[in-house]
């Protein structure tokens, strides 16, 4: 079953692009740079996403969760994919390199880039400290089942889904895979761990399994303990700050507008951009399309209004200090 989908990063990048053609220009670059890495990063979480629920669709009793943030003890995991199953979880880290990586013998990663070989995070060292939150997570919400009192022994295990078109080599564990093979190795990591340790031993196994009703729950918790990223990017990229009195005043303002029109508040002017305008008070016509994004018909239709309100807000704050 798929119970948590990616979450949806277009305002995100709507804003970031609005950021570029508004920022200072010693941060153009940088936020252009970070876009292109968080799009980038998004287009491959989302299409091992789409193969992760084709793949897991119908196993049944089990749960896929996609793009899970988990805080504990001022600590954060972002787990890319998580399938919880009877037998216990697996935690799937995607990862997409546009160059050849090597991993070394103690487990080191390198890419191979145009300034030559260059020492980069090991993916599985992350995945481990995700795994270890999760636990502890559980451990602390009581969510791990018992059965007379002991609590059973579930499955925690790690992969490193990459795409088809990266090159990997060196000494590559096990559990570095590509995205279609998720299903096949879930599962054939499923059967040789309860013949390690249950072997022949049925009830053993039966006991050590949890209920539907139990993953359930806990899938169900660990949704409601999701914190989506809340990033400040405009004191990342120097933007100036938003001047709340203003962007209530725009609210008002966009409210009445949608009434009068019969139109959604978005087809209006976003949030975003409504705070856009807040952070920066534009002067003109010119200034308003730019940092909001909108086209002059749009402009004509309802933008010279709210302009009108800004003017009068700044006008009135410039009287009032004086």
């Amino acid at each position: 079953m798929i119970y948590k989908s990616i979450d949806n990063k277009e305002k995100l990048f709507y804003q970031l692009e609005l950021f570029a053609k508004i920022a200072p220009y010693k941060s153009v670059q940088k936020i252009r740079y970070d876009l292109a890495n968080m799009k980038k990063g998004y287009y491959h979480e989302k299409q091992c996403a789409y193969i992760l629920d084709f793949e897991m669709q119908d196993l049944k009793y089990s749960f896929v969760l996609h793009d899970l943030r988990l805080k504990l003890n001022n600590q954060t995991a972002q787990i890319d994919h998580l399938v919880i199953t009877p037998a216990g979880f697996f935690i799937f880290e995607s990862k997409y390199f546009g160059q050849k990586v090597q991993i070394d013998s103690k487990g080191q990663w390198y890419i191979h880039a145009k300034r030559g070989k260059m020492g980069i995070n090991s993916p599985m060292e992350q995945n481990k400290r995700h795994i270890h939150l999760l636990k502890q997570l559980l451990l602390s919400k009581d969510l791990i089942p018992s059965r007379l009192g002991i609590r059973i022994n579930l499955l925690f295990k790690d992969y490193i889904l990459v795409s088809t078109q990266s090159i990997i080599e060196g000494d590559v564990p096990p559990n570095v895979i590509q995205y279609d093979l998720a299903r096949t190795k879930m599962l054939e990591t499923y059967d040789n761990e309860c013949n390690k340790y249950f072997g022949l031993n049925t009830f053993k196994l039966v006991a050590n399994l949890m209920t539907l009703k139990e993953t359930a729950k806990i899938a169900k918790k660990l949704v409601s303990c999701h914190e989506p990223v809340n990033f400040d990017y405009a004191t990342k990229y120097n933007l100036p700050q938003i001047d709340t009195k203003l962007l209530n005043i725009l609210y008002e303002k966009r409210s009445q507008i949608v009434l009068e029109n019969l139109q959604f508040p978005d087809e209006i002017l976003n949030d975003i951009a409504l705070e856009n305008i807040a952070r920066y008070k534009p002067q003109n016509p010119q200034q308003f399309m730019k940092i909001t994004g909108i086209t002059k018909i749009q402009f004509a239709s309802y933008g010279y209004k709210i302009l009108n309100y800004v003017l009068k807000y700044k006008s009135y704050m410039t009287t009032t200090k004086t």
